[in-house]
């Protein structure tokens, strides 16, 4: 791998963007695709229906399924623009800011140490604002890495600092992965074994987070000296922690640093596709198409980082709308020909179980009913899910599968006393036997069901199954779609 080499020459990026409307980056992503399978001689798959898109988008965009009320309304709409209109929405909602919270924070912070547990609620918090108002990406990391401790907005700083122990090799090694996609610290304790990555790189690169004397490397006993990653040295350095914070989140967010904005877009595309356009989220020279991705890069950096435009550009795109079914010889998945099958986070599968069945998290049952005293409903289910949405293809495992058929909160959610969504679709005078499942497909599944499976399970219903009992059969289907495949993915 060759060495970090960040050229800040004079910006070509237009005070106004021409390309303002983010359509244009899209079709722009979608014409680099079209000559990709055409070289690779590869039929892309159909466009998803508008039940699918509207699941998966929402499931992206929000971090949970529509709801009833939601899917009749918008796959009722004809107007051409429909999916548009829905991305517009989803990207005003109030779901956006803490679906997007939980996924920057995740990469931000450490995560399964105890020790940096009560440090999530305060950084999640300053995530949601920024995301709210919109903020853009490299004024964000900003205040991670140079607002200084002592400002109102230095929350992040400070809670950043702690989490890395406020050790200047652990802050290098978290930068320059977060930020610029490099693992850097391969290179602590000797010269990269496969990269240009040199030892005294990483502890120069350390010297930005010194509060004292500059650090010295514990092996060779060379004190450092704060130095960029592409070798270069900054004009003038302050002795100050917070000023040498500042001098680097200079360098680092300058919109023609390449870097930067490349790795941003590289974990983004990944959390949309299941698959990066990089081998790895933290090597940003391994790079599968850096055409596009240097595309995408410089249009983020041309229109101020701005988070939604790129969001929109990306759902706009008809790579990201192709349906996910295919022949079972399915191309490399790196050639994105069509949507990537990937497991829900456990909190888009909390907040999807509660969205479908209209339980009320005030209102479920206490804590101990989950087996962990004293510990949230959300907190003990998410306890038995890893972090992050997991890579495309993983399953689900014994436990987790354990918890979905008989955990307390599937329990209540096809209970005909506590369950919402059962009990009003179970005691409607008027439904026929094909609309009440039709309701109970939609609050699943995001889509009516099939005509095969509506007949099938109609006459299971009609005839009350083990029970004898219409709606007890009816929360018999209800448990199965909660427990299938199809309602643990986004897909």
């Amino acid at each position: 791998m060759a060495l970090l080499t960040v050229a800040l020459t004079a910006c070509r990026c237009p005070a106004e963007p021409a390309d303002a409307d983010p359509r244009a980056l899209a079709e722009r992503i979608d014409r680099h695709f079209a000559v990709r399978w055409a070289k690779a001689n590869v039929r892309p798959a159909d466009l998803a229906d508008d039940a699918e898109f509207q699941r998966r988008v929402t499931l992206d965009l929000i971090g949970r399924i529509p709801t009833v009320a939601e899917a009749r309304a918008f796959q009722r709409e004809t107007a051409p623009d429909r999916r548009r209109r829905l991305i517009d929405r989803l990207l005003d909602h109030p779901g956006y800011a803490g679906r997007f919270a939980r996924f920057w924070g995740e990469r931000w912070l450490p995560q399964g140490d105890a020790q940096f547990e009560n440090l999530k609620p305060q950084f999640l918090d300053w995530l949601r604002e920024r995301l709210r108002e919109n903020a853009p990406y490299h004024r964000m990391a900003r205040e991670v890495l140079g607002a200084p401790e002592d400002d109102r907005r230095g929350a992040a700083l400070r809670l950043f600092l702690q989490a890395n122990e406020f050790k200047p090799e652990n802050l290098a090694a978290s930068v320059s992965r977060l930020f610029l996609g490099v693992s850097l610290e391969c290179a602590q304790c000797h010269d990269h074994p496969s990269a240009a990555w040199k030892r005294d790189q990483f502890w120069d690169f350390a010297a930005f987070f010194a509060s004292g004397p500059e650090p010295i490397d514990p092996g060779t006993r060379r004190q450092a000296s704060p130095r960029f990653p592409d070798g270069t040295a900054p004009n003038r350095i302050d002795d100050a922690p917070a000023a040498r914070r500042r001098v680097l989140a200079d360098w680092l967010t300058d919109g023609r640093n390449p870097y930067f904005a490349r790795n941003a877009v590289n974990v983004l595309w990944a959390a949309f596709f299941g698959t990066s356009l990089a081998d790895s989220l933290d090597d940003a020279n391994a790079i599968r198409d850096p055409e596009l991705l240097d595309e995408l890069a410089e249009a983020f950096a041309r229109h101020d980082f701005d988070l939604k435009f790129l969001i929109r550009a990306i759902a706009l795109s008809r790579v990201y709308q192709l349906g996910s079914a295919g022949p079972a010889d399915a191309p490399d998945p790196r050639l994105f020909a069509r949507a990537a099958v990937r497991p829900l986070s456990g909190d888009a599968l909390y907040d999807s179980l509660l969205t479908a069945t209209g339980l009320d998290e005030q209102s479920l049952a206490p804590p101990s009913a989950y087996g962990q005293p004293d510990v949230p409903p959300r907190k003990a289910f998410l306890a038995f899910f890893a972090r992050g949405d997991g890579p495309a293809g993983s399953r689900r495992t014994i436990l987790q599968a354990l918890l979905m058929m008989n955990g307390r909160l599937t329990g209540e959610a096809v209970d005909l006393e506590h369950g919402r969504t059962l009990a009003s679709v179970a005691e409607a005078p008027f439904w026929s036997t094909p609309r009440k499942l039709e309701a109970l497909y939609l609050a699943a599944l995001g889509r009516p069901p099939r005509p095969a499976e509506r007949d099938r399970l109609a006459a299971y219903v009609e005839g009350g199954g083990p029970r004898k009992d219409p709606k007890h059969a009816l929360a018999d289907v209800f448990w199965a779609l909660l427990n299938s495949s199809e309602f643990g993915v986004n897909h």
